[in-house]
């Protein structure tokens, strides 16, 4: 993982553990997350990471009253009727 990049600036995310990057990414909002997927391929790789998402998607649904837990996911129909 290169942390110099060709015009000679350095990307402080590629030195740190990938653990601490996804603990960084995970503080954004699903609008910085896709911004900054554009910013380089390494921090592509973190805004796309599948538990950041998820995360996102529990924190959304549980602030609308769809999440019921992880055993219990909202099905189309509790979505649908959320949305009416």
């Amino acid at each position: 993982m290169a942390a110099t990049i060709e015009s000679g600036t350095q990307d402080p995310i590629a030195f740190f553990p990938a653990e601490l990057g996804i603990k960084i990414f995970s503080r954004l909002s699903a609008k910085d997350l896709g911004a900054t997927a554009r910013v380089s391929r390494l921090w592509n790789v973190f805004s796309n990471d599948g538990y950041l998402w998820s995360k996102l998607l529990k924190a959304d649904y549980s602030q609308s009253g769809i999440y019921k837990g992880k055993d219990n996911c909202p099905t189309i129909n509790d979505i649908e009727l959320q949305k009416a």
